[in-house]
């Protein structure tokens, strides 16, 4: 009887330990400046947010940060029809520069918030190995991504990205560029 137990409570510590290895090891790209992309504000500091900045290639053009209609929004584009953009959801007096929440815990998959399409690709984006940025995206042809970015102990939508799927990479090289001042 004495053994049975023993082996009841070996068992179990076995999965407990499995299962706190595998949350340990994640995918995660490590985030970075990149010396031959062109760095821009990204998000103004607020009273609830840190400053941003974001680098792109020489390629992409558009304002980046600035006046949309009557609110602030972002866009810069390239010729290969890859575009990041976001309208913020203010006046001209932004306090926070960002969207909705990520639901908690996190989903592997999410529907895109603007066209209801399935984001079933998940890449998250480090600083010293704590996750700073979750981009979800999926694989067409056309594929459209959304980045949540973490602001305090939640993720908040920062941006939204069109692009040619064989971009994938260079959308990734840019994301990555992305500095919490």
């Amino acid at each position: 009887m004495i053994m049975n137990y023993t082996f009841k409570i070996l068992v179990i510590l076995l999965v407990i330990s499995g299962c706190a290895k595998e949350e340990a090891n994640f995918d995660c790209i490590e985030m970075s400046q990149n010396d031959s992309y062109t760095t821009i504000p990204f998000k103004k500091k607020t009273e609830v947010n840190e400053a941003y900045t974001i680098q792109f290639p020489d390629n992409y053009t558009g304002s980046g940060l600035g006046f949309v209609a009557e609110s602030i929004g972002f866009e810069k584009k390239s010729n290969e029809n890859t575009i990041f953009y976001f309208l913020y959801p203010c006046a001209t007096d932004c306090i926070e520069y960002f969207g909705s929440k990520l639901d908690n815990p996190i989903p592997r998959s999410i529907e895109h918030p603007l066209s209801r399409i399935i984001l079933n690709e998940k890449i998250n984006f480090c600083l010293n190995e704590e996750v700073k940025a979750i981009f979800y995206h999926n694989n067409l042809k056309n594929s459209k991504g959304v980045l949540y970015m973490k602001t305090n102990s939640d993720y908040k939508i920062g941006l939204y990205v069109d692009f040619p799927h064989e971009y994938l990479d260079e959308v990734i090289s840019i994301i990555k560029t992305i500095q919490f001042e």
